[in-house]
Parts: structure tokens; sequence; C-alpha cells
């Protein structure tokens, strides 16, 4: 596997310094990669428990795993080394814990045979696609956020009209852009950024520990920030909250679980968004 090239924006003159800072950190985070993702979890507790709570009260913090450190070895990595220079960067720039940021990717990312990450992966079903399967609108709004790293990439390349908004002529060029594996990365941290920063200003309580800021970062990659709040504040309504989970397990599956949750589509859907986060997400940072 090729080493992941980030490609050279030349960042906006308030954003240089930083952008910099950034760089010349890179190197050490990277040596201190395996430290620090930790082991990985036994433990699969729910972020978000069955009975809603409102979003000015904390989220509580996740306890430690008690599996000691040496018999589990982290995972997310495995077959990925040659990503973790860039996810430095990345978590550098944003602010993100760097296992957080490279547990969301890993709960997004499709998958080789040998569980290495594809940096071309599409979804037959949907316009996803990359390491962060960003849907096309979403990876134009991006583009079009000002601050946002794949805006300064977007204006250094003249793909801004006098608006701000993505030219149509470039637009494909633009969406290629998602199968670049160092554009991407600094995407999904980016996004997972601004997510965590609509959730805090709402009085969600993010805290120090990895795993839980992981859990709020995936979830408002996977449901957009603004829904990634109502799901917290338990505002999702039936309808969507069915809709929600049939796109994720299927019609049947979907029924079934509904069924099981006594025809209560919330409760249904927030059980397997829980048990995902657990199994995946929670597990996958292991000790932060």
């Amino acid at each position: 596997m090729t080493a992941i090239q980030t490609p050279t924006v030349n960042a906006p003159a308030p954003g240089r310094a930083e952008a910099i800072l950034a760089q010349a950190k890179a190197p050490l985070l990277a040596r201190l990669w395996q430290a620090a993702l930790g082991a990985a979890s036994d433990v699969e507790d729910s972020l978000f428990p069955s009975t809603p709570k409102p979003a000015s009260l904390a989220i509580p913090a996740l306890p430690q795993a008690d599996r000691p450190a040496a018999r589990a070895a982290p995972a997310l990595l495995r077959g990925n080394g040659d990503y973790a220079p860039a996810l430095a960067r990345a978590a550098a720039r944003t602010g993100l814990p760097a296992a957080a940021l490279t547990a969301v990717i890993d709960a997004e990312a499709g998958k080789r045979r040998d569980g290495s990450w594809d940096p071309a992966a599409r979804n037959p079903r949907s316009t996803a696609t990359g390491l962060g399967q960003f849907l096309d609108r979403t990876w134009v709004g991006e583009a079009e956020r000002r601050g946002t790293y794949l805006n300064g990439v977007a204006a250094a390349r003249g793909w801004l009209d006098a608006r701000g908004r993505v030219r149509g002529d470039v637009r494909a060029e633009l969406l290629d852009l998602r199968t670049d594996p160092g554009t991407a990365i600094e995407a999904v941290a980016d996004y997972a950024r601004a997510g965590l920063s609509r959730l805090e200003s709402a009085g969600v309580k993010l805290g120090n520990d990895a795993r839980q800021v992981a859990s709020l970062a995936w979830l408002g990659h996977h449901l957009g920030p603004v829904e990634a709040l109502r799901f917290v504040e338990g505002r999702i309504a039936p309808a969507r909250a069915k809709l929600l989970l049939t796109a994720q397990v299927g019609a049947s599956e979907a029924a079934r679980r509904i069924a099981d949750a006594a025809g209560d589509a919330v409760a249904a859907h927030r059980q397997w968004l829980n048990g995902y986060i657990g199994r995946v997400i929670q597990r996958s940072v292991g000790r932060s």
C-alpha cells in the first residue's frame, strides 16, 4: 500500500499558522498513534439510554474496559497503517482525539477482504462514496462551508463562484475527490467537529473520553448534525425512526425489531443504534 498523501492547499492567511502547526505536529502524533488507540474494549455500554436525556444533562462517561491492554491488540489500523499520518494531521487540525476520528472512519469505510479500508468504495444504494461515505450533497456542502479543509481545496483550485458555491462545470471533479484518502479523512474530521460543536452548543456535554466523543461524532456523521441532536433529545418522530431503521436493517428485520419493542419504532431504532455504537464504535476505540 502506498503512503497516503494529503493534497497541498494554499491556506488563507488566517489559517496558515494553524496549518503549519498541524503539519509540524503530525510526525509526533504518528509516533504516538498506537498509544492513542489503546486497547479494544469488551464493554458495549449504551451511550444513549432507552429513556432519552434532555440535552442540557451530561451524557454519562463510559466505564473503562477491565481487560488488560496486553490481551487486546488494537485493530483499527490493522492493514491501514499508511493512513496514520493523514489521520494524525486531521486530528491535530480539528482538535479531535485521533482514536475517535479513526473509529468514525472505520465504521463508515468499505472494507476489502483483508479488512483494510477501501478508499474507492461506493454504496450501490446511494451516492455515498469514499472513506467517509459522503453523499454528493453533503460533500458539496462541505466544499461550500467556509473554513473547512475541502473549502480551502475548492477555493485554491478555483472551483467556487463569486458566491462561494461550487461551479457546475467542476462538480464531478470535486465529487471525485471523495476517493482521495487524504481529502476524505480531512473532510470527515471537519464534519465531525461541526456535528460535535452543534451538540455542545445545544447543551450536550461531550466529555473527554475518546469513546464518548467517537460515539457522538459518528452519530452526527450517520444521522447528520440536526437529526443527531433530535436523537439525543429523543425527538425523532416514529415514522422517521421506522424509515431510518428500515434503511439500516431492511424491511423484514425492522418489522421484527419494532414488533419486539411492542410496536414502538422509536425504541426499536434507538436500541439498534445503541447496539451498533457499543459493538462498533466504543469497542473499536477501547481505552482512550
